[in-house]
């Protein structure tokens, strides 16, 4: 009982978010020194924060539990992000990543994107978008992101290339 209550104090389990909380509190873990074991980590939150505020790549794939990227955005490190086949999206938040103060890199792969719109918040702080598999059928969305240096919507259905045409930065 008292591993239960001191995940309470840790992570809100209660909120939304609360998933994608535990996958990073388990990230955590797979960043500690050798000398550290898992069951002290569980029982330091102070050391797990540290952990965590030292993440600067994350890479989730379809067997990933999330439930929201919000928590993402208390990583203060966080520059990249690689997200596949992941058919949820949509109900993940791809907008609160505006909120990560350092993210510059995205990655979305085999990740059908309905709505392009959906980053449109991250327009002025991304310097990398890959969008691959992703059912992109246009690229109008991409004309503000004028920011990137890379782009990358290989395999993609798409009709044109030419809204990416006034992406200057592009190398």
């Amino acid at each position: 009982v008292r591993g239960i209550e001191h995940a309470r104090l840790c992570r809100a389990l209660d909120e939304p978010g609360w998933l994608t909380a535990r996958t990073l509190v388990f990230e955590a873990i797979k960043r500690k020194a050798p000398n550290e074991s898992e069951r002290d980590l569980f029982l330091n939150c102070e050391r797990v924060e540290e952990l965590l505020g030292s993440i600067t790549e994350l890479t989730f794939n379809a067997d990933s539990e999330l439930d929201s990227l919000a928590p993402l955005t208390t990583l203060p490190r966080l520059q990249s992000l690689h997200l596949s086949h992941r058919p949820d999206l949509d109900k993940l938040g791809l907008p609160l990543l505006q909120s990560a103060p350092q993210l510059q890199s995205l990655t979305l792969i085999r990740s059908p994107l309905a709505r392009p719109s959906l980053l449109l918040p991250l327009s002025h702080q991304l310097t990398e978008l890959k969008l691959n598999h992703v059912g992109l059928t246009d690229l109008e969305f991409v004309r503000v992101f004028g920011r990137l240096r890379k782009l990358d919507v290989s395999s993609n259905p798409l009709r044109t290339l030419l809204p990416a045409r006034g992406l200057t930065q592009l190398e």
